[in-house]
Protein backbone atom coordinates (compact mmCIF):
# COMPACT_ATOMS: atom_id res chain seq x y z
CA UNK A 1 0.00 0.00 0.00
CA UNK A 2 1.24 3.48 -0.81
CA UNK A 3 0.66 5.79 2.15
CA UNK A 4 1.29 9.44 1.40
CA UNK A 5 1.07 12.80 3.06
CA UNK A 6 0.89 16.13 1.28
CA UNK A 7 1.26 19.81 2.04
CA UNK A 8 -1.13 22.21 0.28
CA UNK A 9 -1.38 21.03 -3.35
CA UNK A 10 2.25 20.00 -3.73
CA UNK A 11 3.07 16.29 -3.71
CA UNK A 12 6.58 15.07 -2.97
CA UNK A 13 7.56 11.48 -2.38
CA UNK A 14 10.19 11.20 0.35
CA UNK A 15 10.67 7.48 0.55
CA UNK A 16 9.46 4.02 -0.25
CA UNK A 17 8.08 1.15 1.77
CA UNK A 18 10.94 -0.56 3.58
CA UNK A 19 11.05 -4.14 4.78
CA UNK A 20 10.62 -2.82 8.32
CA UNK A 21 7.47 -1.08 7.09
CA UNK A 22 8.73 2.50 7.10
CA UNK A 23 6.65 4.41 4.59
CA UNK A 24 6.54 7.93 3.29
CA UNK A 25 5.47 10.46 0.83
CA UNK A 26 5.95 13.89 2.20
CA UNK A 27 4.98 17.47 2.50
CA UNK A 28 2.37 18.52 3.20
CA UNK A 29 -23.43 15.67 35.60
CA UNK A 30 -25.82 15.07 37.96
CA UNK A 31 -26.71 11.85 39.75
CA UNK A 32 -28.12 8.63 38.38
CA UNK A 33 -31.73 7.53 38.49
CA UNK A 34 -31.09 5.28 41.50
CA UNK A 35 -30.06 8.20 43.72
CA UNK A 36 -26.30 7.63 43.57
CA UNK A 37 -23.99 10.09 41.86
CA UNK A 38 -21.75 8.10 39.51
CA UNK A 39 -20.48 11.28 37.85
CA UNK A 40 -18.71 12.39 41.04
CA UNK A 41 -15.10 11.21 41.45
CA UNK A 42 -14.35 8.66 44.18
CA UNK A 43 -13.21 9.99 47.56
CA UNK A 44 -9.58 11.00 47.41
CA UNK A 45 -9.56 11.14 43.61
CA UNK A 46 -7.44 13.75 41.85
CA UNK A 47 -9.56 13.52 38.69
CA UNK A 48 -9.62 16.84 36.87
CA UNK A 49 -10.04 18.51 33.50
CA UNK A 50 -12.84 18.89 31.01
CA UNK A 51 -14.49 16.06 29.09
CA UNK A 52 -16.73 16.70 26.08
CA UNK A 53 -18.88 14.25 24.20
CA UNK A 54 -21.47 14.37 21.43
CA UNK A 55 -24.74 12.50 21.23
CA UNK A 56 -26.48 12.69 17.84
CA UNK A 57 -27.59 16.33 17.80
CA UNK A 58 -26.13 17.83 20.97
CA UNK A 59 -22.75 18.35 22.61
CA UNK A 60 -22.07 18.29 26.37
CA UNK A 61 -19.12 19.29 28.56
CA UNK A 62 -18.39 17.61 31.91
CA UNK A 63 -16.25 19.07 34.70
CA UNK A 64 -14.43 15.88 35.68
CA UNK A 65 -13.44 17.21 39.11
CA UNK A 66 -17.05 17.37 40.33
CA UNK A 67 -19.12 15.60 37.64
CA UNK A 68 -21.28 18.60 36.70
CA UNK A 69 -22.47 18.79 33.10
CA UNK A 70 -23.33 21.71 30.86
CA UNK A 71 -24.91 21.69 27.41
CA UNK A 72 -22.67 23.30 24.79
CA UNK A 73 -24.99 22.95 21.82
CA UNK A 74 -28.72 22.38 22.18
CA UNK A 75 -30.35 19.63 20.14
CA UNK A 76 -30.68 20.71 16.50
CA UNK A 77 -32.15 18.16 14.11
CA UNK A 78 -30.61 19.96 11.13
CA UNK A 79 -27.12 19.22 12.45
CA UNK A 80 -25.26 15.98 13.00
CA UNK A 81 -22.39 16.46 15.43
CA UNK A 82 -19.29 14.53 14.42
CA UNK A 83 -17.28 15.09 17.57
CA UNK A 84 -15.63 17.62 19.85
CA UNK A 85 -12.07 18.08 21.10
CA UNK A 86 -10.72 19.94 24.13
CA UNK A 87 -7.69 22.22 23.77
CA UNK A 88 -4.86 22.87 26.25
CA UNK A 89 -6.55 25.97 27.72
CA UNK A 90 -10.11 24.66 27.92
CA UNK A 91 -11.13 25.70 24.41
CA UNK A 92 -13.38 23.29 22.52
CA UNK A 93 -13.47 22.49 18.80
CA UNK A 94 -16.82 21.11 17.59
CA UNK A 95 -17.37 19.63 14.12
CA UNK A 96 -20.77 19.07 12.59
CA UNK A 97 -22.43 18.33 9.27
CA UNK A 98 -25.62 20.04 8.17
CA UNK A 99 -28.41 18.43 6.19
CA UNK A 100 -28.86 21.61 4.17
CA UNK A 101 -25.33 22.26 2.91
CA UNK A 102 -24.36 19.10 1.01
CA UNK A 103 -20.90 17.48 1.26
CA UNK A 104 -19.32 20.10 3.55
CA UNK A 105 -18.77 20.46 7.29
CA UNK A 106 -18.43 23.27 9.78
CA UNK A 107 -15.79 23.59 12.48
CA UNK A 108 -16.44 25.89 15.43
CA UNK A 109 -13.90 26.70 18.16
CA UNK A 110 -15.29 27.93 21.45
CA UNK A 111 -13.05 29.74 23.93
CA UNK A 112 -12.99 28.62 27.55
CA UNK A 113 -15.52 31.37 28.38
CA UNK A 114 -17.96 29.97 25.80
CA UNK A 115 -17.54 32.69 23.19
CA UNK A 116 -16.85 31.71 19.58
CA UNK A 117 -13.28 32.02 18.33
CA UNK A 118 -13.89 30.90 14.75
CA UNK A 119 -16.60 29.16 12.78
CA UNK A 120 -15.39 27.90 9.44
CA UNK A 121 -17.10 25.91 6.69
CA UNK A 122 -14.85 23.37 4.97
CA UNK A 123 -15.24 22.01 1.45
CA UNK A 124 -15.20 18.37 2.54
CA UNK A 125 -16.93 16.35 5.22
CA UNK A 126 -15.35 15.97 8.63
CA UNK A 127 -15.60 12.28 9.47
CA UNK A 128 -13.95 12.22 12.90
CA UNK A 129 -13.30 14.16 16.07
CA UNK A 130 -11.11 17.28 15.74
CA UNK A 131 -8.08 17.03 18.04
CA UNK A 132 -5.87 19.91 19.19
CA UNK A 133 -2.10 19.60 19.05
CA UNK A 134 -0.36 19.74 22.45
CA UNK A 135 0.34 23.47 22.09
CA UNK A 136 -3.14 24.21 20.72
CA UNK A 137 -1.87 25.72 17.47
CA UNK A 138 -3.18 23.02 15.12
CA UNK A 139 -6.03 20.55 14.79
CA UNK A 140 -6.14 17.16 13.07
CA UNK A 141 -9.16 15.10 12.07
CA UNK A 142 -10.41 12.49 9.62
CA UNK A 143 -12.00 14.01 6.53
CA UNK A 144 -13.64 12.57 3.45
CA UNK A 145 -14.23 13.47 -0.20
CA UNK A 146 -16.20 11.63 -2.84
CA UNK A 147 -14.09 10.29 -5.72
CA UNK A 148 -15.83 8.36 -8.49
CA UNK A 149 -18.85 7.93 -6.26
CA UNK A 150 -16.85 6.52 -3.33
CA UNK A 151 -16.01 8.26 -0.06
CA UNK A 152 -12.23 8.48 0.34
CA UNK A 153 -10.80 9.10 3.80
CA UNK A 154 -7.71 11.13 4.70
CA UNK A 155 -6.29 13.02 7.68
CA UNK A 156 -6.42 16.81 7.48
CA UNK A 157 -4.25 19.12 9.59
CA UNK A 158 -5.26 22.77 9.87
CA UNK A 159 -4.05 25.78 11.80
CA UNK A 160 -6.12 27.16 14.64
CA UNK A 161 -7.30 29.88 12.25
CA UNK A 162 -8.56 27.25 9.78
CA UNK A 163 -5.68 27.32 7.28
CA UNK A 164 -5.12 23.95 5.62
CA UNK A 165 -1.54 22.84 6.34
CA UNK A 166 -1.11 19.13 5.61
CA UNK A 167 -3.14 16.15 4.58
CA UNK A 168 -2.29 12.47 4.75
CA UNK A 169 -3.82 10.03 2.29
CA UNK A 170 -5.00 6.59 3.38
CA UNK A 171 -4.54 7.38 7.08
CA UNK A 172 -7.26 8.38 9.49
CA UNK A 173 -8.33 8.68 13.16
CA UNK A 174 -5.27 10.81 14.03
CA UNK A 175 -3.97 11.43 17.54
CA UNK A 176 -1.13 13.53 18.93
CA UNK A 177 1.92 12.53 20.93
CA UNK A 178 3.01 14.88 23.76
CA UNK A 179 5.95 16.10 21.63
CA UNK A 180 3.74 17.13 18.68
CA UNK A 181 3.93 14.15 16.35
CA UNK A 182 0.87 12.53 14.79
CA UNK A 183 -0.20 8.89 15.01
CA UNK A 184 -2.64 7.48 12.48
CA UNK A 185 -4.49 4.26 11.71
CA UNK A 186 -3.80 2.90 8.23
CA UNK A 187 -6.69 2.35 5.80
CA UNK A 188 -5.12 -0.72 4.16
CA UNK A 189 -7.13 -3.42 5.88
CA UNK A 190 -4.41 -4.04 8.47
CA UNK A 191 -5.39 -1.09 10.70
CA UNK A 192 -1.80 -0.53 11.83
CA UNK A 193 -0.52 2.51 13.73
CA UNK A 194 1.97 4.83 12.02
CA UNK A 195 3.73 7.79 13.65
CA UNK A 196 5.03 10.92 11.92
CA UNK A 197 7.94 13.16 12.73
CA UNK A 198 7.24 16.54 14.31
CA UNK A 199 7.83 18.37 11.01
CA UNK A 200 5.55 15.92 9.12
CA UNK A 201 8.14 15.76 6.32
CA UNK A 202 10.03 12.58 7.16
CA UNK A 203 9.02 8.96 6.54
CA UNK A 204 6.26 7.57 8.70
CA UNK A 205 7.22 4.77 11.06
CA UNK A 206 5.16 1.66 11.79
CA UNK A 207 4.58 0.97 15.49
CA UNK A 208 5.19 -2.78 16.02
CA UNK A 209 2.38 -5.09 17.19
CA UNK A 210 -0.26 -2.48 16.38
CA UNK A 211 -2.53 -4.27 13.89
CA UNK A 212 -6.35 -4.35 14.07
CA UNK A 213 -6.60 -1.05 15.97
CA UNK A 214 -10.04 0.51 16.33
CA UNK A 215 -9.16 3.52 18.48
CA UNK A 216 -6.13 4.56 20.53
CA UNK A 217 -4.80 7.09 23.02
CA UNK A 218 -1.24 8.03 23.94
CA UNK A 219 -0.33 8.31 27.64
CA UNK A 220 0.32 11.93 28.70
CA UNK A 221 4.03 11.15 29.22
CA UNK A 222 4.29 9.41 25.83
CA UNK A 223 5.38 6.08 27.28
CA UNK A 224 2.30 3.94 26.51
CA UNK A 225 -0.54 3.54 24.06
CA UNK A 226 -4.01 2.32 25.02
CA UNK A 227 -6.10 0.90 22.18
CA UNK A 228 -9.16 -1.11 21.26
CA UNK A 229 -8.67 -4.31 19.28
CA UNK A 230 -10.83 -7.10 17.89
CA UNK A 231 -9.31 -9.83 15.74
CA UNK A 232 -11.16 -12.01 13.24
CA UNK A 233 -14.59 -10.63 14.03
CA UNK A 234 -14.12 -11.05 17.77
CA UNK A 235 -15.48 -8.39 20.13
CA UNK A 236 -13.22 -5.41 20.67
CA UNK A 237 -11.59 -4.91 24.06
CA UNK A 238 -9.05 -2.45 25.49
CA UNK A 239 -5.30 -3.14 25.67
CA UNK A 240 -2.21 -1.17 26.68
CA UNK A 241 1.35 -1.50 25.43
CA UNK A 242 4.60 0.43 25.55
CA UNK A 243 5.03 3.02 22.80
CA UNK A 244 7.57 0.74 21.10
CA UNK A 245 4.98 -2.04 20.83
CA UNK A 246 6.26 -4.18 23.71
CA UNK A 247 4.48 -5.57 26.79
CA UNK A 248 0.91 -5.70 25.53
CA UNK A 249 -1.66 -6.33 28.29
CA UNK A 250 -5.45 -6.65 28.11
CA UNK A 251 -7.31 -4.09 30.23
CA UNK A 252 -10.99 -4.93 29.72
CA UNK A 253 -13.22 -7.84 28.89
CA UNK A 254 -16.99 -8.31 28.78
CA UNK A 255 -19.69 -10.78 27.88
CA UNK A 256 -22.27 -9.94 25.19
CA UNK A 257 -20.66 -6.56 24.61
CA UNK A 258 -17.45 -4.89 23.46
CA UNK A 259 -15.38 -1.80 24.19
CA UNK A 260 -15.12 0.58 21.28
CA UNK A 261 -13.03 3.62 22.27
CA UNK A 262 -10.40 4.51 24.83
CA UNK A 263 -8.84 7.70 26.15
CA UNK A 264 -6.23 8.43 28.84
CA UNK A 265 -7.14 10.89 31.58
CA UNK A 266 -5.00 14.06 31.76
CA UNK A 267 -2.91 12.59 34.60
CA UNK A 268 -2.65 9.15 32.98
CA UNK A 269 -4.13 7.35 36.02
CA UNK A 270 -7.50 6.52 34.47
CA UNK A 271 -8.97 5.44 31.15
CA UNK A 272 -12.21 6.67 29.67
CA UNK A 273 -13.75 3.68 27.89
CA UNK A 274 -16.90 3.46 25.79
CA UNK A 275 -18.81 0.20 25.56
CA UNK A 276 -21.04 -0.80 22.68
CA UNK A 277 -24.75 -0.29 23.26
CA UNK A 278 -26.53 1.94 25.77
CA UNK A 279 -26.99 0.06 29.02
CA UNK A 280 -29.69 0.94 31.55
CA UNK A 281 -28.23 1.95 34.91
CA UNK A 282 -29.95 2.15 38.30
CA UNK A 283 -32.99 0.05 37.47
CA UNK A 284 -33.10 -3.30 35.69
CA UNK A 285 -29.56 -3.10 34.29
CA UNK A 286 -30.85 -4.35 30.96
CA UNK A 287 -29.74 -3.02 27.59
CA UNK A 288 -31.84 -0.13 26.40
CA UNK A 289 -31.91 2.61 23.82
CA UNK A 290 -30.01 2.71 20.56
CA UNK A 291 -27.44 -0.11 20.48
CA UNK A 292 -25.35 1.86 17.98
CA UNK A 293 -24.48 4.37 20.68
CA UNK A 294 -21.88 3.93 23.40
CA UNK A 295 -21.97 4.23 27.18
CA UNK A 296 -19.07 6.06 28.85
CA UNK A 297 -17.08 4.56 31.72
CA UNK A 298 -14.00 5.74 33.64
CA UNK A 299 -11.74 2.99 34.99
CA UNK A 300 -8.26 2.76 36.56
CA UNK A 301 -5.54 2.72 33.89
CA UNK A 302 -3.82 -0.22 35.60
CA UNK A 303 -6.92 -2.45 35.32
CA UNK A 304 -6.47 -5.96 33.97
CA UNK A 305 -9.34 -8.00 32.47
CA UNK A 306 -11.94 -5.70 34.03
CA UNK A 307 -15.48 -6.85 33.17
CA UNK A 308 -17.02 -3.69 31.72
CA UNK A 309 -20.41 -5.33 31.28
CA UNK A 310 -20.46 -6.32 34.94
CA UNK A 311 -19.38 -2.81 35.94
CA UNK A 312 -22.28 -1.27 34.03
CA UNK A 313 -24.83 -3.74 35.31
CA UNK A 314 -23.85 -3.12 38.93
CA UNK A 315 -25.35 0.38 38.68
CA UNK A 316 -23.44 1.47 41.79
CA UNK A 317 -19.92 2.13 40.53
CA UNK A 318 -18.60 5.60 41.22
CA UNK A 319 -16.51 5.25 38.10
CA UNK A 320 -19.41 5.07 35.68
CA UNK A 321 -20.72 8.35 34.30
CA UNK A 322 -24.48 8.76 34.05
CA UNK A 323 -27.00 11.54 33.57
CA UNK A 324 -30.08 11.96 35.77
CA UNK A 325 -32.92 9.94 34.31
CA UNK A 326 -31.09 8.71 31.22
CA UNK A 327 -27.98 6.86 30.21
CA UNK A 328 -25.08 8.97 29.03
CA UNK A 329 -24.28 7.73 25.55
CA UNK A 330 -22.06 9.05 22.81
CA UNK A 331 -21.92 8.75 19.05
CA UNK A 332 -18.31 9.92 18.68
CA UNK A 333 -15.03 9.67 20.56
CA UNK A 334 -15.11 11.78 23.75
CA UNK A 335 -12.26 14.17 24.53
CA UNK A 336 -10.71 14.73 27.98
CA UNK A 337 -8.04 17.27 28.78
Amino acid sequence: MQLSHLRSSARRCLGIVFAAALVSCGGGGGGSSDGSNPGTPPAGSDRSGLMVYTSINKTNAVNMANGTTRLLFSPDLSRSYVGAGVGPNGEIAVAYNSSSTGPTSELTILKADGSAEISKRLNYTIQGQPKFSPDGSKLAFTAGVYTSGQLRYFTQVISRAGEELFYFNDLDRPGWTPDGRLIFISEDGKLDLYVSQADFLQPLTLIPNSSNIGSFSVHPDGSKIAFSRGVGGAARHIYVMNFDGSNTAQVTTSSNSEETRVLYSPNGKELLVTSYGCIGVGDSGQSSGDVNRDLIHVIPADSRMLDIRGLANSGASSRLLDEAGSTRCTDASPSWR
